[in-house]
């Protein structure tokens, strides 16, 4: 499966809703169902990170985070806990 081709304007619209984090660059890209995606973006040179559910189609952000990671994999994390629920009992 390759991955959603998100519209050339979704890291300026992504940026305007953002507090802590410049989105520059998407750094991961995870196909959640049929019609989501999730992303993590970010700017690598100040370190900071969010993630984003994006709906294909129309790009539409249905929810992100907007805390400014300082690590992209936990963005990731957090996203994917997010979209599908935390783990039973938690993480182990």
């Amino acid at each position: 499966m390759s991955a959603y081709r998100l519209s050339s304007n979704f890291l300026s619209t992504m940026s305007r809703k953002l507090e802590y984090t410049r989105a520059t660059t998407v750094l991961q890209q995870i196909q959640v169902d049929m019609s989501r995606t999730l992303c993590v973006v970010g700017d690598p040179n100040s370190g900071t990170y969010e993630w984003a559910v994006i709906r294909h189609g129309n790009d539409a952000i249905e929810s992100h985070s907007n805390c400014g990671y300082g690590d992209c994999a936990i963005a990731l994390r957090d996203g994917l806990c997010a979209y599908f629920g935390n783990p039973e009992g938690g993480a182990k």
